[in-house]
């Protein structure tokens, strides 16, 4: 602050300070920088017994949200939606929006290839922020991030593919109803039955987005 009582912004960064001082001249600030950085890992399904962790890649950004896709994470969470290679643990950016937040990563499954495994058709995921938007809208990208398309248009949250890879299902926030969409984009449709949230806690206000929801089946 200058003694004019007016305010200046310093620092714009991620990290933390702690324990500000001001030499005896006041032409020079000391203070404490704090930087957290996470790593992801790997368990083997039967446990760490016999086998350690298998360490990913490491970062300081809060990713908070995964789906798996063919030998291969994809992780999301503010600024971009990455696929990381199980293989060579190499990190991949599909989509970059520095504005946005990235949510709930799922793929939706095509057809067996002739060696008999299951084939990525589409990543889709919820995206906060988009130029500005302050809704969420469910998105679609081709494996390889490419042909980015937007399927539903605000207010939705907690995208999930069918089985067969032909429809999304996600929950329409405002009415609390549970919605579906084709992948190849259309109209949206009510799912049969009535679908009833036992809890979720969904913030329009905040970047920091929840897990996931429990829902209860009615009928």
């Amino acid at each position: 602050m200058r003694l004019t009582g007016q305010f200046r912004e310093v620092t714009r960064d991620t990290n933390h300070y702690g324990g500000i001082s001001l030499s005896a001249d006041g032409k020079t600030i000391a203070t404490t920088q704090g930087r957290v950085f996470r790593s992801f890992f790997i368990i083997p399904i039967e446990g760490t017994a016999t086998k350690p962790p298998v360490s990913l890649f490491q970062t300081d950004k809060p990713y908070r949200y995964w789906g798996v896709g063919n030998d291969s994470l994809y992780v999301a969470g503010p600024g971009k939606l990455m696929r990381v290679d199980l293989a060579n643990r190499n990190p991949t950016d599909l989509y970059v929006d520095t504005s946005a937040y990235f949510l709930r990563p799922d793929t939706c499954w095509g057809d067996m290839t002739g060696a008999g495994a299951k084939k990525p058709r589409y990543v889709i995921f919820e995206l906060y922020g988009h130029e500005n938007d302050a809704s969420d809208h469910i998105w679609r990208i081709d494996p390889d991030g490419s042909n980015a398309v937007r399927l539903t248009h605000g207010g939705v949250t907690a995208p999930a593919c069918s089985a067969d890879g032909t429809k999304v299902f996600y929950q329409d926030s405002e009415p609390n109803r549970i919605m579906q969409i084709p992948v190849e984009g259309g109209e949206p449709e009510l799912v049969p039955g009535v679908l009833f949230p036992m809890r979720h806690l969904h913030s329009k206000t905040s970047r920091s987005r929840p897990m996931g929801a429990a829902w209860q089946l009615l009928y």
